[in-house]
């Protein structure tokens, strides 16, 4: 058994790829654009914590661009989280954490574990404008959602 979980240890080290992806995008509320919001990119694990591949602010534009790469045997399941406080109750102990699905078998660049880094635009996932007002909805209202939305969650610090 043990030499069982050794082998299957080394045949994941051996396959494991270097999976990196680039996200951009412009964040508004309320008509306006929202800057300095807290954006990261996260990476879904089933088994443990997900994890953050990286994090950044929006620049006064509400501009952003997040760069994150996981070394994994399996194509990574990545998304955005953006936490804000758009739209929250109370300003001073709330915010929102907003989640956005990326399709990652269109933009992650797959490598090898012991390739270069890729210098090349490939890999590079647009958001376009993203409205912080849009919550996830279900029933008929979710026609005119953002569909790319998976989780919207309000946290209040009281």
């Amino acid at each position: 058994m043990k030499t069982a979980i050794v082998f299957l240890a080394l045949i994941a080290g051996v396959y494991t790829l270097t999976q990196t992806i680039i996200l951009r995008g412009i964040l508004y509320c309320n008509s306006e654009l929202a800057d300095n919001v807290l954006v990261e990119l996260r990476e879904r694990d089933t088994f443990e914590p997900d994890d953050t591949l990286s994090t950044n602010r929006s620049n006064y534009y509400g501009f952003f661009q997040l760069t994150g790469s996981q070394f994994e045997v399996f194509r990574i399941q990545p998304y955005l989280r953006v936490i804000h406080k758009c739209d929250v109750k109370d300003k001073y102990a709330c915010h929102r954490h907003s989640d956005y699905a990326i399709p990652s078998y269109k933009y992650a660049v797959y490598e090898w574990k012991d390739a270069k880094p890729f210098t090349t635009d490939h890999g590079t996932y647009s958001f376009g404008l993203i409205d912080l007002n849009e919550r996830k909805s279900r029933g008929f209202s979710r026609f005119f959602s953002d569909d790319r939305i998976t989780h919207d969650k309000e946290i209040c610090n009281y």
